[in-house]
This record gives C-alpha cells, sequence and structure tokens, in this order.
C-alpha cells in the first residue's frame, strides 16, 4: 500500500445540496466538512488528450459520499472534475530518466545539476511504464523545509525522444 497512497488527499464539502441530493444519508445525517480520497477513487477525465486529474485545491468537482462499514468513516468516491480552478502559470522543466526501480525513478535534469526523484503516480500518462533514457518535462515541486527540504518531480510529461538538451559551460571558455 506504500505507492497507492500517493496523491491522497481531502476534498473540502462547500456546496449546499439541494433537496433528494444527499441520498443514502442518515435522516437528519449532515455532509462531512471535508473526506479523503486517494487516486484510485478519482474517476478518468472524459477528455481524450488528458490520462490524468488529481483534484487541487479551489476545483469544482462532483463526488459520491461512501461510507467505509469498518470505520464508518466517510470518504469520496468517482470524484470528477467539473471545473478547474484557474492556477498561476508554473515553470516547467525537462530531463532524462536515468534510473528506474519498480515504482519510482531518478531524473538528470537539463537545467540543474541534481538528480530528482519521481514516483510512477506522478506521470500524466499513467499507462506509460518509465524507462531509463525516457525524455520528460515536468515541475518541480518541494517537500519538507529547512535542510530537510527534497525536490521530486511532479505532473511529469512524455517528451518525444531528442527534445531534451543538455549544455555543458566549460571552465575558461
Amino acid at each position: 500500500r506504500k505507492g497507492r497512497d500517493q496523491g491522497a488527499g481531502k476534498i473540502k464539502v462547500a456546496a449546499e445540496q439541494p433537496p433528494g441530493a444527499a441520498e443514502g444519508l442518515e435522516e437528519g445525517a449532515k455532509l462531512p466538512e471535508s473526506v479523503a480520497f486517494s487516486p484510485d477513487d478519482v474517476a478518468p477525465p472524459e477528455a481524450e488528450g488528458d490520462k490524468r486529474y488529481r483534484p487541487g485545491e479551489g476545483d469544482e468537482v462532483l463526488m459520491d459520499i461512501v461510507v467505509v462499514r469498518s470505520s464508518r468513516q466517510k470518504r469520496a468516491a468517482n470524484v470528477r472534475l467539473v471545473k478547474a480552478a484557474e492556477k498561476p502559470e508554473v515553470p516547467r522543466e525537462q530531463g532524462v530518466a536515468c534510473a528506474i526501480k519498480e515504482s519510482f525513478g531518478f531524473v538528470r535534469c537539463a537545467d540543474r545539476e541534481e538528480r530528482l526523484f519521481f514516483h510512477f503516480s506522478e506521470m500524466r500518462d499513467r499507462s506509460h511504464v518509465p524507462r531509463v533514457d525516457d525524455e520528460f518535462e515536468f515541475v518541480v515541486s518541494s517537500q519538507g523545509q529547512g535542510q530537510g527540504q527534497k525536490r521530486t518531480c511532479a505532473d511529469i510529461k512524455v517528451l518525444p525522444k531528442g527534445t531534451v538538451t543538455f549544455v555543458t559551460e566549460l571552465e575558461g571558455r
């Protein structure tokens, strides 16, 4: 289960429900303030070009709220995007996969010295199985604080071979 919870989160329930919309809840039961979800709870988008959707802050979504029998906890299921929140433009970088393991790998970046970790769950095209020498475009995400801060690749898009170029500056030239 370690890798399965990558990308899990909570959805804030802020919408008023019209009469009859909250089917299945006990009489007088209130909707929770927020509900948990995992990547498995997110429905694939209807748009052909985007094979992955992860709810983001401010996105308007439709979802089913289900009750887990063993814990009686409410959680989101079948999460579907209605309207994406407007997001500021985030700079994207490029790199080449230099090591691949079972569910993660490392990218040699074109614009920085460090090699960055990535998890397969960050791939836009989840049907693509990453291989060494695959070329990617991605957002650099920071996790942690201070000295323990780690940078990773997020929102990874596969690029055609030959797209990524590396420039090496030679000292004194």
